[in-house]
């Protein structure tokens, strides 16, 4: 694993985890993030799992990214209408830490009742679940890569068209990286 992953510590509150290539895409042609993902991408996706106590993320991620239980950390899909498509609840068995579904209606007591239980929350969400944390500033961190720039400059550019399409305005750029074509930016409170 490449030491700018080591510099990504455990995160107190709701902290955003998100990739996006170059022209502000969360997928391409398998509608999935494997499109515009990479192997560093992937990597702090699971150091952040590793790192956080709870995995947060809409049903319309969790269906097109066919998630699974995680041995890492419980994941909770969340629904406004409570329908989960193909997804079912799994209990947590043989060193996997579960899936649960939930149906959300007002997003800032959910978030709150899950402060009350996890220290640490990842948001592993598309565009939509995150503009609306953001809209109500419950997001206080976000991790976000941008694959596919050329150059820095043009990744630099991306993410802050990101920054403001997604409502994260409100958290204070923090730092970024540039390696292997990839751009590792973080974002707080």
């Amino acid at each position: 694993m490449p030491q700018v992953l080591d510099t990504f510590s455990r995160k107190t509150g709701v902290q955003l985890v998100m990739v996006i290539d170059v022209d502000l895409q969360t997928s391409g042609v398998s509608k999935t993030s494997n499109d515009v993902s990479n192997e560093l991408d992937r990597a702090l996706l699971l150091r952040l799992r590793g790192l956080s106590d709870i995995a947060i993320t809409d049903v319309a991620t969790a269906s097109l990214e066919t998630y699974k239980s995680s041995r890492l950390l419980p994941i909770e899909v969340w629904s406004k209408s409570g329908n989960f498509r193909d997804l079912v609840s799994i209990a947590p068995a043989e060193g996997r830490r579960g899936l649960r579904l939930r149906t959300v209606t007002d997003l800032n007591a959910t978030i709150r009742e899950l402060l009350e239980d996890y220290e640490s929350i990842l948001l592993e969400s598309g565009f939509t679940l995150t503009k609306q944390l953001a809209q109500q500033q419950l997001i206080d961190h976000a991790a976000v890569t941008v694959t596919g720039a050329t150059d820095v400059d043009s990744a630099l550019n991306s993410l802050t068209k990101f920054s403001r399409l997604a409502g994260l305005e409100y958290l204070k750029f923090e730092s970024h990286v540039w390696l292997e074509n990839t751009l590792f930016a973080r974002f707080q409170r």
